[in-house]
């Protein structure tokens, strides 16, 4: 069980990584799903503390990525960045019996070449 954000953006981007601050009491980490030229979808966790605090985090695309489905299929990034999405999911949650919890972000930004 999860909710997420997503943004498709209209044209691919090209995009050396990905930078955003986040904010939890409540997860350990967000999952990120990153959608390349070829529709091949790559997932990855990025683990933070969960003291409440704002914590900046950066992702790069992976050359190689052990959880992708779709497009390509070969679990490699290909060209731009066509999809980004964000996850918050039962599994992050610190607490799992409480069943909800509250994931902030803020400062979203792709870095191009």
């Amino acid at each position: 069980w999860y909710t997420g954000i997503s943004y498709h953006f209209p044209a691919p981007v090209p995009f050396r990584k990905l930078q955003f601050t986040v904010q939890s009491r409540d997860f350990s980490f967000v999952v990120v799903r990153m959608v390349d030229e070829t529709g091949q979808t790559h997932q990855q966790r990025a683990y933070f503390r969960n003291d409440g605090k704002w914590q900046n985090l950066t992702l790069k695309p992976l050359k190689w990525s052990p959880t992708s489905w779709g497009g390509a299929g070969d679990g490699k990034w290909h060209g731009k960045l066509k999809s980004l999405m964000f996850l918050a999911e039962g599994i992050a949650l610190v607490d799992k019996t409480a069943g909800q919890g509250s994931l902030y972000f803020n400062k979203i930004s792709i870095e191009t070449p």
